[in-house]
């Protein structure tokens, strides 16, 4: 009984809730991942997506028509949510969320970015990157 307390103490004492960040919020987002790389940020979050792109089974929807851009934070939708968006919307989420506000629920955390030669291989230059994965369609939400 005593080491069933103490767990649910342990469990409730780490839980936190979801935060939300609303569209004005990004920038506090990109810091909130910085500040606790090497764990994610759960939330609710609010976007408008103004670029996309697909390579291999994954689609990145970006929040800057530059990835690169600082203020950027990337959707990485999986194949499953994918196709599943794309059966719901008529078109590939690449082009359909484009222009369009979205509340996605999950975790943000600080992906590393390495920067490739000419050569295709990588360098040891990187930058930083705020991603958000999303494994299902019913996480991501036309606002």
């Amino acid at each position: 009984m005593k080491v069933l307390i103490f767990l649910l103490i342990v469990f409730f004492g780490t839980y936190t809730h979801p935060s939300v960040y609303d569209l004005n919020e990004t920038m506090k987002l990109i810091a909130d991942t910085e500040a606790s790389a090497p764990n994610s940020v759960r939330g609710v979050f609010q976007f408008e997506i103004k670029a996309g792109a697909k390579r291999g089974d994954v689609v990145y929807l970006n929040t800057q028509e530059d990835y690169r851009d600082r203020r950027n934070v990337t959707l990485a939708l999986s194949w499953y949510a994918v196709s599943k968006m794309t059966k719901k919307y008529g078109q590939r989420p690449e082009v359909f969320f484009i222009n369009k506000k979205v509340e996605v629920v999950g975790e943000a955390s600080r992906k590393k970015i390495p920067l490739y030669r000419q050569d295709g291989t990588a360098s040891e230059a990187y930058y930083y990157q705020t991603h958000i994965n999303v494994y299902s369609d019913v996480l991501l939400t036309l606002m």
